[in-house]
């Protein structure tokens, strides 16, 4: 990513403390954020056939936040993963509110669903790992909102035989599932209609919920690589400023246009881009380099001096 320090566009910015901000990650389950899962998981991106997988989250999980469900991630597992690297996988995904609760799936797909079956990716997955954290990311359409207070069903469908490593599942770890938070139907084949739920209760998942409405940064792609960085809810016609950090924290504007604006990311802040909004959303591409992994960005609009959300690069 090209570098320009913020003085190029008027946002000399200094350091001010390091309160981390809320980040927009639900962690399923909740328990295991910061700890694995007491199982691990083949299906179905390591099931070697074509697979049909629905996972149903329980509401209680969520602590009530809503919005648009922007990505879907995994870790591998710490004690039979390993770091891959894995493409062409063949793959669709479902999302849909569901009065199904995870204790109660029925082996029939279809009596999973709930009224609002929405497809959020459909095409090639390149899926990969260097076995840290929740590095493994699927980026799907921000078309489903999720509504805060209704279990969620996560379907993949893979058409191909996926083959990339163990990833972290949650479960009791003696071969049967067993909690209340999550569980999973799975089957061979994509277009099955009927599976089976013995096993564990499916992989450990995060999922990034975007604020509904609002000024919404995503960002989307590999690192090193290419990135799209997507925006909506920004002020039509109006200068964006995209904005680099190191990691989340709190970076006071203390001069120039933007004077008293509180940025959400700290450590050797700097002005990647500038570009116009247009109508208020769009997007643009643009390469990142091995330095940027893993670190954080965000928008800042001139004349408003309103922030987006804070957006890690995958």
């Amino acid at each position: 990513m090209r570098s320009w320090y913020c003085a190029v566009a008027g946002l000399a910015v200094a350091l001010s403390g390091a309160a981390v901000l809320g980040q927009d990650y639900v962690y399923i389950p909740n328990d295991n954020e910061n700890s694995p899962g007491a199982s691990n998981n083949a299906f179905p991106f390591n099931g070697g056939s074509p697979m049909r997988v629905q996972q149903v989250f329980a509401a209680s999980q969520f602590g009530g936040q809503s919005g648009a469900i922007t990505e879907i991630a995994f870790r591998v597992d710490e004690s039979t993963g390993d770091p891959f690297s894995s493409g062409n996988i063949d793959t669709e995904v479902r999302l849909c509110h569901t009065s199904v609760n995870p204790t109660a799936m029925s082996t029939t797909f279809a009596s999973n669903y709930g009224s609002d079956v929405t497809l959020v990716y459909d095409g090639f997955l390149s899926l990969s790992s260097s076995g840290s954290g929740f590095d493994i990311v699927i980026g799907i359409d921000d078309s489903f909102i999720y509504d805060g207070v209704s279990n969620l069903l996560v379907e993949y469908k893979v058409f191909n035989g996926a083959g990339t490593t163990q990833f972290d599942a949650a479960g009791t770890a003696v071969g049967e599932g067993g909690l209340s938070t999550i569980d999973r139907l799975w089957a061979f084949g994509a277009e099955a209609t009927t599976g089976s739920s013995n096993g564990d209760d499916g992989y450990v998942t995060r999922l990034t919920i975007e604020p509904a409405g609002g000024y919404v940064l995503t960002v989307r792609g590999t690192c090193p690589g290419t990135l799209t960085i997507e925006w909506r809810g920004a002020t039509p016609s109006r200068q964006q400023g995209l904005v680099f950090g190191n990691s989340q924290g709190s970076t006071i504007i203390p001069n120039g246009p933007c004077q008293g604006t509180m940025l959400g990311v700290q450590g050797q802040v700097r002005l990647v881009n500038t570009f116009s909004t247009g109508n208020g959303s769009g997007s643009v591409n643009g390469p990142a380099g091995t330095s940027a992994c893993g670190h954080y960005l965000q928008l800042v609009e001139s004349g408003s001096c309103n922030t987006s959300n804070v957006r890690q690069i995958p």
